[in-house]
């Protein structure tokens, strides 16, 4: 300790024998053996200066020295308390960084973070953007044309071969369906080259009902889709058709 910072209270014989009077009550209070001598020193005297100052009553003119462990005892319940704290602190802030959009007509829902910006452009479609990146969602619920049976297969072949017919360096990252996601449903992820020479990444979830379908679109940059793909992944995975014949 350096002697010239230390309170002039800490100095000399009081202090030595405040000390000598403290560890003696212990000795006597808590005889060699006991569960209260097995812990710590600093905590048994910790303990101990907090149950002395609850019923001493007389003033001191210099500052009790007590004041010492009573801040102590302060800085030890607030550490217990901050680190079991952690976890659920934790998990309400991961949830707080999604927000859930739910369809005005109650066709379906999923999350997205809260970072990003919602657009509605009609009663069948939903854009969500983020204003500082490239990054983009958005969900279109669709009309089915024609008689002939439609099917989230025959969607998907119609996407990838338009994507090859219309863009370049195109390339099929992967394929199938999502879990949960009972009906005619099935996913892909492409990346290409589009007509203004930007490479991107899409991936395109097709859920096909009697006579309509809907299709969620994720899309970003190359770097950016491997970068979020967590988020990607739990937003697609949080897709949920709450109507069947989403109407």
């Amino acid at each position: 300790m350096n002697n010239s910072l230390a309170p002039c209270w800490l100095d000399g014989q009081p202090f030595r024998k405040w000390i000598t009077r403290r560890k003696t009550l212990l000795q006597k209070s808590f005889p060699p053996g006991t569960l209260f001598q097995k812990t710590p020193i600093w905590l048994r005297t910790t303990w101990k200066s907090v149950r002395s100052s609850l019923v001493r009553t007389r003033a001191l003119r210099r500052p009790d020295p007590l004041v010492i462990f009573r801040g102590g005892t302060i800085v030890v319940v607030f550490l217990i308390v901050s680190v079991f704290g952690i976890p659920s602190n934790h998990v309400l802030a991961q949830e707080a960084l999604y927000k859930q959009y739910v369809d005005p007509a109650g066709r379906f829902s999923f999350e997205y973070p809260g970072t990003m910006k919602l657009q509605s452009t009609s009663n069948d479609e939903v854009k969500i953007y983020h204003p500082a990146a490239s990054f983009r969602i958005s969900v279109f619920v669709g009309q089915r044309q024609g008689q002939s049976k439609l099917t989230a297969d025959v969607l998907l072949a119609a996407l990838k071969k338009r994507l090859q017919e219309e863009m370049k360096n195109v390339s099929v990252l992967g394929e199938g369906k999502l879990a949960g996601l009972q009906g005619s449903q099935g996913y892909v992820a492409v990346s290409f080259t589009d007509k203004k020479g930007v490479r991107l990444v899409q991936m395109v979830q097709y859920y096909v009902a009697e006579d309509r379908f809907l299709q969620m679109t994720i899309s970003d940059r190359p770097e950016g889709f491997k970068n979020l793909e967590t988020v990607i992944r739990k937003i697609h995975e949080s897709l949920k058709i709450l109507k069947p014949k989403l109407k």
